[in-house]
């Protein structure tokens, strides 16, 4: 998103106890995920979406259903900071 810079939500819509999904995963804080959590929002970040779209992509090439939870848990801990 660095070539695409701002957010399509307006910071005035952005408010607790609103809930913020972005489904964009490079970066995963995007300008919209840090603007809601300045706002004291709750934000989830793509992250999963990056992940289960590997799970289903595994699955169809190889036909062996991938352990999508084991796949989470090491993205997650791979981006943790």
């Amino acid at each position: 998103m660095v070539k695409y810079p701002g957010q399509a939500v307006p910071d005035v819509t952005l408010r607790p106890p609103l809930w913020v999904a972005d489904i964009v995963y490079f970066p995963l804080e995007t300008a919209l995920l840090a603007s809601a959590k300045a706002k004291g929002g709750s934000v989830l970040n793509g992250g999963g979406v990056a992940v289960f779209q590997a799970v289903e992509a595994f699955r169809h090439f190889t036909g062996v259903a991938p352990q999508a939870d084991r796949m989470l848990a090491h993205f997650r801990q791979l981006t943790a900071g």
